[in-house]
């Protein structure tokens, strides 16, 4: 029970992000809220919420604050949406008391809104947040020169369904002349926030003891993520592995900081490690061990065919024989399937390359 604790706990810091500082200011929630904003509100309802703003500077800053729908990453993570982008939800729902303050050096200031949900706003739960930015005012011109993103989470109460698809899991051997990877893509088509935790083991030969274990991905309701990366670190040369995909798929309850309705599919790829000069090396060194006997084979039988007939004289041992009849004393005996230690016998009748007329010494 307390090592769930410990990854709950884990999983809300890399959800909601740690609120840092961004170049001279820092952005928090007002409490009962951590780190990000949870509410839970009726269709029609509202409920209060408020930023604090720390001015780190030495001098006076003017903050501007918006909020903004939820985006997916190419990453898999929660982003958010620009201010020039529509909005349905979040970024609609939300109204400050004042929108922009300006804040004494080294002081605070609290920004407020109020999130009111529309009458016909369909149960699920919508992601979201607040941007807090600093604005400059040089010559006339306004320019953002930092920002801060806060997370909103909002459940609307009511039927939920937690649905959705993995589209794909593929690999590639050398993307844009990279390492080998994988890739995935997956769709949430219910109406809850879709948390997805991949994991990917390799079993071949030779043994590789990899595992790939990717961060949480974060899919909004009716959001999708195509072609996520997970490069394979520290390949071997060559080798032939089941790649098994292993991913948990769970409803984040905003409200209770728990995970539901957790379930676990897998998909599994061959891969090939091997590159493709490998494989040809391979296949040359194997046809050219099928193709030595044959040939020696060939050149043996055609080398008998033209050899005569030699008596081995007194005291001749088998280099002898070959060196007068020009040949490698190995093929020689192999030539007359001699068998170690090679020892030749007077009167021996052995078959010998027949030399040119030029080499014979008893040409006439």
């Amino acid at each position: 029970m307390k090592f769930n604790k410990i990854i709950i706990s884990l999983l809300i810091f890399l959800l909601a992000g740690i609120q840092t500082a961004a170049a001279n200011f820092t952005v928090v929630p007002e409490a009962p809220h951590d780190r990000n904003f949870n509410f839970s509100i009726e269709p029609g309802g509202s409920a209060k919420g408020a930023v604090r703003i720390r001015n780190l500077e030495n001098e006076n800053l003017i903050v501007s604050a918006y909020s903004a729908d939820g985006t997916t990453s190419n990453q898999g993570t929660l982003a958010s949406k620009t201010k020039n982008q529509d909005q349905f939800h979040i970024g609609n729902w939300v109204t400050f008391d004042q929108d922009q303050v300006e804040i004494q050096n080294n002081s605070e200031n609290v920004i407020s809104f109020t999130v009111q949900i529309p009458e016909d706003t369909t149960p699920g739960t919508y992601a979201g947040g607040i941007n807090v930015e600093t604005i400059a005012q040089e010559d006339s011109a306004v320019s953002t020169t930092a920002r801060i993103f806060t997370k909103m989470f909002v459940e609307i109460p009511g039927d939920k369904n937690h649905n959705y698809e993995w589209l794909d899991f593929s690999y590639e051997s050398h993307p844009n002349n990279g390492a080998p990877e994988f890739t995935m893509s997956f769709k949430n088509k219910g109406n809850t926030i879709l948390m997805i935790e991949p994991e990917i083991k390799l079993n071949g030969f030779p043994p590789l003891k990899n595992t790939i274990k990717a961060s949480t991905l974060t899919l909004q309701p009716g959001t999708e993520v195509k072609n996520v990366s997970y490069r394979l670190q520290n390949p071997p040369i060559a080798g032939f592995y089941y790649a098994t995909a292993n991913v948990k798929f769970y409803e984040y309850d905003i409200m209770n900081n728990d995970r539901a309705n957790e379930v676990t599919e897998n998909k599994t790829l061959i891969i090939n490690l091997t590159p493709w000069y490998f494989i040809v090396i391979i296949l040359l060194v194997l046809a050219g061990i099928i193709a030595y006997p044959i040939y020696t084979s060939y050149q043996s039988k055609k080398l008998r065919k033209t050899c005569k007939m030699y008596k081995v004289k007194k005291g001749a041992t088998i280099m002898d024989v070959a060196a007068a009849h020009k040949i490698n004393w190995k093929k020689l005996a192999k030539l007359n399937k001699l068998k170690k230690p090679y020892t030749l016998k007077e009167g021996q009748v052995l078959c010998a390359p027949a030399l040119p007329e030029k080499d014979n010494p008893n040409k006439k």
